[in-house]
């Protein structure tokens, strides 16, 4: 019996359907391989900055002064640029940061960050994108408002400006006593200036109080730049943070507010370009907060009611830098605190003099302006240790001072020394 060979057409059609095959596989298996080199370019980074930890504890254990440097740590070949290769301690953790060589498989990658927090870029990505550990794609239209679900987190588009402006002073016709005084009333910012702009990022907030799913560190190339309420109200006893990435967040507001877990780790957090830090850990329920001594907060201009009501009875705040802080009021109100553990770098020089004033922040165009502080005097009550149901902790400083409402104002938020009353301790 003869056999019948396929026809002319019928092999065009394979070759047709072959083709669209490729165009279909090839992007998505480069995808594959360049992910593939960025993870394991970004694992070595992470192997440094473990080793780098390991080493400063033996020097410690047998008082040696070992040099710690990337080639002292691990053996690199061609395919890193070790003249590039840096390992420093910043605000207490290890930072590596490293880039493949001009000829080798990691060509065009720099990876940058702790052992548990690694960032990656590529120099293919065109300004204003990034892809992090966990990049993300998203099929449909990137517009301002844009919506995107990946598992337990919802992310929303921003793409127009997203600015947050400076105080300024307010000044008003009306006094505070006056009758006609209102503490609401609109102010716009015709003296402020913008202390940040960011366009294209993305908001992402959780959906879910149980989560499987890894948080996106870039949804189409654009980061994550706001984690604004991100687990709000939420039950975190099942949640996972030590693989986010917030070394693009500028917007952490209340991001744990109401949040229920017995203990909080945030010890792998960026906070380096964190600009909004207010009501962060508002009434969170946590006995403990991991990690809050790496902490990078330079950028940092308002912490308002930052752990009001929390429940843990110490804060390391050693690595707090505050100069750029606007607003404290009722940062550490309502709470059970023993001791707040803090260095000189925590200082409340930002915050004016006299005068009321007012702290806004521009979205799509309209500013929206809050008054900060309300009342007969412009006294800021950073600190106000009210007592909770039947706990009797109270807030003392490191030389024995008790903060009582006799050491409420921003001239208390100190270390407590002789001569000086204070409601911080320094860290030992």
């Amino acid at each position: 019996m003869k056999k019948k060979a396929f026809t002319l057409v019928e092999l065009l059609a394979v070759i047709v359907i072959l083709a669209v095959i490729l165009v279909i596989a090839v992007p998505q298996i480069s995808k594959v391989i360049k992910q593939t080199k960025i993870n394991s370019l970004a694992s070595t980074a992470k192997l440094i900055a473990a080793k780098a930890e390991e080493k400063e504890v033996e020097n410690q254990a047998t008082e040696s002064n070992e040099a710690i440097s990337c080639t002292s740590l691990v053996k690199l070949d061609e395919d890193y640029d070790s003249s590039t290769c840096t390992i420093t301690k910043e605000n207490g953790v290890w930072t590596t940061n490293i880039s493949g060589s001009s000829t080798g498989k990691f060509a065009g990658i720099t990876c940058s960050g702790t052992k548990s927090n690694m960032t990656c870029t590529t120099s293919d990505l065109a300004p204003g994108e990034y892809l992090g550990a966990h990049p993300c794609t998203f099929e449909g239209e990137l517009v301002d408002g844009a919506t995107y679900t990946n598992g337990q987190y919802n992310y929303t588009y921003i793409a127009n400006e997203y600015k947050t402006w400076k105080y300024f002073t307010i000044e008003r016709d009306n006094e505070p006593d006056s009758p006609n005084f209102d503490p609401f009333e609109p102010i716009k910012p015709e003296l402020a200036t913008p202390t940040i702009i960011t366009t294209g990022g993305w908001h992402v907030k959780a959906n879910s109080s149980t989560t499987t799913s890894t948080i996106c560190s870039s949804v189409n190339k654009k980061p994550i730049i706001s984690m604004a309420g991100m687990y709000e109200d939420k039950d975190m006893n099942n949640y996972d943070l030590s693989t986010i990435d917030t070394s693009n967040v500028i917007d952490m507001a209340g991001m744990f507010a109401s949040a229920d877990t017995p203990s909080l780790d945030v010890s792998n957090f960026d906070t380096s370009k964190v600009i909004r830090m207010f009501w962060m850990f508002t009434f969170l329920s946590a006995n403990q907060i991991i990690g809050l001594d790496h902490f990078n907060t330079e950028n940092v201009i308002n912490m308002n009611s930052m752990f009001r009501g929390i429940k843990t009875e110490t804060l390391d705040l050693s690595s707090f830098d505050t100069h750029n802080v606007l607003d404290f009021s009722h940062m550490f109100d309502k709470m059970n605190m023993h001791t707040i553990y803090a260095s000189d770098k925590f200082v409340t020089t930002g915050m004016p003099e006299d005068g009321c004033r007012t702290y806004c922040h521009e979205t799509e165009g309209d500013v929206d302006c809050s008054i900060l502080v309300q009342g007969d005097s412009c006294d800021y009550a950073i600190i106000s240790n009210r007592k909770i149901e039947y706990r009797t902790y109270t807030l003392t400083g490191g030389n024995g001072t008790i903060c009582n409402e006799d050491y409420y104002d921003a001239t208390y938020a100190r270390i407590d020394a002789p001569g000086q009353p204070g409601c911080f301790t320094a860290k030992p």
